[in-house]
């Protein structure tokens, strides 16, 4: 049972970064460089 929850967490990590190591193209529907509770972050590519 602990392999699945330690395979789940490598896999909840890793959409993490899909999420905030690529760049944002203009025509995406959110950009997670500009949210409600951090204000305005900086992208981690830069």
């Amino acid at each position: 049972m602990s392999v699945l929850a330690g395979l789940f967490l490598i896999a909840h990590g890793l959409v993490h970064l899909a999420v905030w190591f690529p760049e944002p193209k203009d025509d995406a529907p959110f950009d997670a460089r500009n949210l409600w509770l951090l204000g305005e972050a900086v992208a981690l590519t830069r």
